[in-house]
């Protein structure tokens, strides 16, 4: 199977070399990447996986947390984020983009390892992991 081209995108750091606009040869070198990215300092800023399909994943990577949203490819957009906890939860993790601090609710983060499981299958499929709860914003 042939996997689509996907390029990684350094959101916060524009002229982030060698990063920005990498192709990453499957879901260990794109994962090898993210991980020795997280380790910068100030954590907390988003890159971005973009397939040569068109749907992207914008990744917020923290220290202790990361979070995704998904877009789609077509003419209407949609996003979608991983969906854990009460929706009452008003917490907030902050990620930079641009020197701008973003806010995502604590319960749209998640974890290295399904992190990890994200990206793996999205680098796969160019879609969103069936298995995890998303939600439209």
């Amino acid at each position: 199977m042939t996997l689509p081209k996907v390029r990684l995108f350094d959101r916060q750091y524009a002229d982030s070399v060698p990063c920005d606009g990498l192709e990453v040869a499957g879901s260990s070198h794109a994962l090898e990447v993210l991980q020795r990215l997280a380790q910068r300092t100030p954590p907390g800023y988003f890159v971005e996986m973009e397939t040569e399909l068109g749907p992207s994943l914008l990744i917020g990577l923290g220290a202790n947390l990361s979070a995704v949203q998904f877009t789609t490819a077509g003419e209407e957009y949609q996003n979608f984020v991983v969906a854990f906890g009460s929706a009452a939860d008003g917490e907030f993790v902050e990620f930079l983009m641009n020197d701008t601090p973003t806010p995502v609710r604590r319960r749209n983060c998640v974890s290295s390892k399904v992190l990890a499981d994200v990206v793996e299958y999205f680098i796969l499929h160019s879609g969103m992991k069936p298995d995890l709860d998303w939600e439209e914003v």
